[in-house]
């Protein structure tokens, strides 16, 4: 029980790998498949924003399968973002890598080299 209690106060930042064409809610710009976006709830329904409108311009994908650079660079990285993407054959999901900022990802790709 104890290992509940804490990660249950923990909660991640979450960007979506589009699986279909959306319009972002605030610009109205076309967002492709395969695009970042971030959802965010309001009066019960999602809005999609693109990386511009969430203000997420800045930062630099790390993609999954380099564990000691996206561990140091979350380290690293004063905000980090979990980048997931819809599976349709597992209906869940699945971490695609993680957006941390650029300072941070060039320190960690360093150390680990």
């Amino acid at each position: 029980m104890p290992e509940v209690e804490k990660s249950a106060g923990k909660k991640k930042n979450m960007i979506y790998m589009l699986a279909r064409a959306s319009r972002c809610h605030n610009c109205d710009k076309k967002l492709e498949r395969g695009d970042l976006a971030k959802l965010e709830d309001r009066d019960n329904d999602r809005e999609a924003l693109c990386r511009s409108c969430a203000q997420l311009d800045a930062f630099v994908l790390v993609p999954k399968g380099k564990a000691q650079v996206t561990r140091l660079a979350t380290k690293y990285s004063s905000i980090s973002y979990v980048v997931l993407q819809w599976d349709e054959t597992w209906k869940s999901y699945n971490r695609v890598g993680i957006l941390a900022e650029p300072a941070a990802v060039e320190r960690a790709e360093k150390e680990t080299a």
